[in-house]
């Protein structure tokens, strides 16, 4: 029995190769409308499941094989484990962050007041998230991201206001109103693999002879955003930080 697992190695690395290719292809048939996100879920799930299962034969494989000396087998289950590693691994990071995080996909720098949306209703569904500010969340943020809070910056709302365009610019975001009387930028940001976009808007004001920048990043679908949100307003703040050092 063992002899006849182990002959069958290379094609549990074959087996191996094709569930991880189907991986990719899932979110980006997403991406360019061949499905919806939640089939997208739902054959994720089904590959991980499988590709547990599989690992565990060709890890099984690859110890009964270095005990047997089977050259051919151990290289075939060496490949295996290999390939199989990357997308288990990013299966059960995003499984422990869907855990350890809240389900919510709405962050401001401000809780109490934050950027409210002029533009982006219009570029919305109605069968996606509301752009409603909901302050049920506002503990749970402060707790997954206290460091989320609002950017002052040492400089006046006009020198502010072009730090803040330059740093837009700077990130992988499209940039889709922008309204200077009223402090205000909408971009926003799409995700490489499934296409999800995020909605962003960026407050620009005047704190005395110097300014403050808040932020707020909300997911179009889902109800968690697995820390996206918070990440890409770390992202800003830090390329806004770089821009005004130098």
């Amino acid at each position: 029995m063992l002899d006849k697992l182990l002959s069958r190695m290379s094609l549990f690395l074959w087996l191996s190769i094709a569930l991880t290719a189907l991986f990719p292809v899932a979110a980006l048939g997403t991406k360019i409308g061949l499905w919806h996100f939640s089939a997208a879920f739902a054959l994720l799930a089904g590959l991980s499941v499988t590709g547990a299962v599989l690992l565990a034969i060709v890890g099984f494989g690859l110890v009964a094989s270095i005990n047997r000396g089977n050259q051919t087998a151990k290289h075939s289950a060496t490949a295996a484990v290999l390939i199989l590693i990357l997308p288990m691994a990013y299966v059960f990071s995003n499984l422990y962050k869907a855990k350890s995080l809240p389900l919510i996909h709405d962050i401001s720098t401000d809780v109490t007041q934050p950027p409210q949306f002029q533009h982006a209703p219009s570029l919305r569904t109605k069968t996606e998230n509301s752009l409603e500010w909901n302050t049920e969340n506002i503990e749970a943020q402060q707790q997954a991201y206290g460091d989320i809070k609002t950017i002052y910056l040492a400089m006046p709302v006009t020198q502010a206001w072009e730090l803040v365009e330059k740093a837009i610019m700077q990130l992988p975001w499209e940039l889709t109103y922008h309204n200077q009387e009223a402090g205000l930028f909408e971009a926003t940001s799409t995700s490489f693999w499934f296409g999800f976009v995020d909605d962003i808007a960026i407050r620009v004001q005047a704190d005395g002879d110097k300014s403050k920048v808040d932020v707020r990043s909300i997911s179009r679908v889902g109800e968690s955003d697995l820390g996206k949100n918070a990440q890409r307003i770390r992202f800003f703040r830090q390329t806004v930080k770089d821009l005004s050092d130098r």
